[in-house]
């Protein structure tokens, strides 16, 4: 997208597949309210820092590094499911996720061994509950700010030692 564009993703059933690089320029908007993003081949030129973006539904394809910590700090604002198919992804520090749907969201993810899934981890849920639906590994801090968090019968693991891991007053974990 170029400096200064807009785009907005509202269909539930849209679909807006990255076949490469993500690359906003500043100014630039992405906003979804609906419908998915998919990530489909390595993004080792993308950049996360430049526009704002909000996306709805993220899907990462096996094999596949979209590049959200490439360039740093990035945010990645989430506000439905996350679903990762890549079991060598790893992202750092460099890159922020934030949940802050208003509904019911699910990560799922095929990570394996230490590979962290999220640079640091942010839950910022007005309404619903966050529920994982396999281990999930944090290379940096986990934030929950506002929500729930429901664990289910997995867990939630930094890749290494260190970070803290905050819960705020009015946030569940369960």
């Amino acid at each position: 997208m170029a400096g200064g564009g807009i785009y907005n993703q509202t269909g539930v059933n849209a679909l807006f597949a990255i076949n490469g690089n993500w690359l906003m320029g500043t100014g630039s908007t992405f906003n979804a309210t609906a419908g998915t993003v998919q990530f489909s081949s390595d993004g080792n030129q993308s950049d996360f820092v430049n526009g704002t973006r909000q996306f709805f539904n993220i899907l990462v394809d096996n094999n596949v590094n979209p590049g959200f910590s490439n360039t740093g700090p990035s945010a990645i604002p989430i506000k439905g499911d996350f679903t990762n198919n890549n079991n060598a992804l790893v992202n750092s520090v460099n890159s922020t996720f934030i949940f802050n749907g208003t509904g019911n969201q699910i990560i799922t993810t095929a990570v394996t061994n230490n590979n962290s899934t999220f640079g640091n981890f942010e839950i910022s849920k007005p309404t619903g509950i966050l529920s994982l639906q396999s281990n999930l590994n944090v290379s940096g801090n986990i934030s929950l700010l506002i929500g729930t968090f429901d664990l289910n019968s997995f867990r939630c693991n930094r890749s290494t030692f260190g970070g803290t891991f905050l819960v705020s007053a009015n946030t569940f974990l369960y």
